[in-house]
C-alpha cells in the first residue's frame, strides 16, 4: 500500500509539473489549438481575398447603375444590402454572409448585363423613340414661344407657377406631329386645363403630350411613327389664344423639351 501512495504522489507530482508549472497541454488539446490555428490563419486569407473583390462588384454595379443603364434610359438597380459587421456574431457567420452576399451580388449583375445586352441590341429602336424632332412644322414667321419651360406668372389667374413644358403659338389648324415612335396612351378631352391632349409613351421612360388641341387625328392605343400627324393647334382647355402646350417627361418628370429639339 505504501508503494502504491508513492506512486500516486510521484504521478500527481509529475502532472502537476508538466500542465501546471511547465504549462505544458496534453496531446490531443495541443493538436487540437494547431488545428484551431491553421483555420484561423485560412479565414484570414479568405477575408483579405474577399474585400477586393467586394469593392471591384461595387465598382461595377455603380458603372452599370450610373452609366450603362442612364445611357439606355433604364432605372438603377437596388444593391443587395451588405452584412452589417459586429452584432456578436462569430467571424465564420459573418464570412459567411458576406459570400452569400457576394454571390447574390454576381447573380443580379449577370441578370442586368443580359438586360442590357438586349437593350443594346434595340439602340436603334431608342432612337426613333427618343422624341427629338419639333412638334411643329417650324416655318419662321408662322410660331412663337408664348412661354418657356419653367416658371412663369399663369397666364389666366395671375401668380407664379411651374410650366411643365413649351408653349408654341401658332394659327388656329396648324398640324401637329408626334415627334417619336410610340403608342398612344391618351387621346381625350381633359378637364383639368389641358383641353383635347393627346399623350403618347414611347418607352425607355419617355412620355409626351401635346395640349389645347382643335381636332385629334389618333386614338388611344394606337402605334405612331415619329412624324405623324395626330392633331392639330387650337385654343380648348385653359387657354388665352391659339397655342400648342407640348411636353416631354422622362420617369414621370417634366423635362425641358427644348433639350430635345432644334427649332431652327
Amino acid at each position: 500500500m505504501r508503494n502504491v501512495a508513492w506512486i500516486i504522489g510521484l504521478a500527481g507530482l509529475y502532472l502537476l509539473l508538466y500542465f501546471g508549472l511547465l504549462r505544458l497541454e496534453p496531446p490531443k488539446t495541443a493538436v487540437m489549438r494547431l488545428r484551431l490555428d491553421r483555420l484561423k490563419s485560412r479565414l484570414e486569407l479568405l477575408e483579405t481575398r474577399i474585400e477586393p473583390c467586394e469593392e471591384r462588384l461595387s465598382t461595377v454595379e455603380d458603372r452599370g447603375n450610373y452609366v450603362y443603364r442612364s445611357l439606355y434610359g433604364m432605372e438603377p438597380l437596388t444593391r443587395i444590402g451588405e452584412p452589417a459587421e459586429g452584432g456578436g456574431e462569430e467571424e465564420t457567420d459573418l464570412l459567411a454572409q458576406r459570400l452569400d452576399s457576394l454571390f447574390k451580388r454576381v447573380y443580379v449583375q449577370r441578370g442586368a448585363l443580359d438586360e442590357l445586352l438586349r437593350v443594346h441590341a434595340q439602340a436603334g429602336e431608342l432612337q426613333l423613340c427618343l422624341p427629338s424632332i419639333p412638334p411643329i412644322h417650324a416655318v419662321k414667321g408662322t410660331y412663337h414661344i408664348s412661354s418657356r419651360f419653367g416658371w412663369r406668372t399663369d397666364p389666366v389667374y395671375g401668380g407664379a407657377e411651374g410650366h411643365a413644358g413649351l408653349d408654341i403659338a401658332m394659327r388656329k389648324g396648324s398640324p401637329v406631329y408626334v415627334t417619336g415612335d410610340g403608342v398612344v396612351e391618351e387621346a381625350s378631352f381633359n378637364m383639368g386645363g389641358y383641353g383635347r391632349v393627346v399623350t403618347v409613351n414611347h418607352g425607355y421612360g419617355y412620355k409626351t403630350r401635346y395640349a389645347h388641341l382643335n381636332r385629334m387625328y389618333v386614338h388611344e392605343g394606337q402605334r405612331v411613327k415619329r412624324g405623324t400627324l395626330i392633331g392639330t393647334v387650337g385654343t380648348t382647355g385653359k387657354s388665352t389664344g391659339p397655342h400648342l402646350h407640348y411636353e416631354v417627361r422622362y420617369r414621370g418628370a417634366p423635362v425641358n423639351p427644348m433639350n430635345f429639339m432644334d427649332l431652327e
